[in-house]
């Protein structure tokens, strides 16, 4: 987890306790915007920080690297990393749009084709199996999707959301929350509607 004073904690009990991990970090490290374990590679982790561009740990987050060589925008609001491997990775950000890594981080660049990137990349998701398709969040535009790895982005007529995330079980199910509520695409994002949760 993060914490709003900065830095990183890890429990290894379930919670009972917790330690910092914050060596390698930026000093005066302070609002991590999102933490991606890479679903590959489980000792690999990416952080989005406000200020600070993308930091990487290889070692279960013992240590710590910056990986923003390229990004334009310091403003790291998410991090996805591919499922099928742990080299391809992407960045969302504030301003700037998407950012790709096809080397583990340490270099990055523009993906932005179909989208002018003036928004905020809130969050990403990879469909499972297809990780070619990946769906993003603008607080302000709205839903985009790209079906060749991030190379292009379409916007598709969808409700302004912040969070969105792939079906494990689906590769075509993906949902979305905003401030209007949970939604549910079953064509890989380009039409929605509004989830129905179970009743308590």
């Amino acid at each position: 987890v993060s914490s709003a004073a900065g830095g990183i904690y890890q429990s290894s009990d379930g919670g009972r306790r917790w330690h910092f991990l914050n060596n390698g970090l930026h000093a005066g490290f302070a609002q991590i915007l999102s933490i991606t374990v890479s679903p590959s590679d489980p000792a690999t982790l990416y952080l989005g920080t406000r200020a600070f561009g993308v930091s990487k740990s290889s070692d279960s987050g013992v240590h710590w690297a910056e990986a923003s060589s390229g990004i334009r925008a310091m403003g790291i609001h998410a991090v996805a990393v591919d499922p099928s491997g742990s080299r391809s990775v992407y960045a969302g950000t504030a301003g700037a749009g998407v950012f790709k890594s096809s080397d583990g981080g340490i270099t990055w660049l523009d993906a932005n084709s179909g989208y002018d990137g003036s928004g905020m990349i809130e969050s990403l998701t990879i469909a499972p199996r297809t990780p070619q398709r990946i769906c993003a969040a603008d607080s302000a535009a709205g839903i985009l999707i790209s079906a060749d790895g991030g190379e292009n982005w379409s916007r598709e007529d969808g409700p302004a959301v912040r969070v969105v995330a792939s079906a494990p079980s689906d590769p075509t199910v993906v949902y979305a929350a905003g401030w209007k509520g949970l939604f549910q695409s079953t064509d890989s994002g380009h039409t929605w509607a509004t989830a129905v949760l179970p009743s308590a």
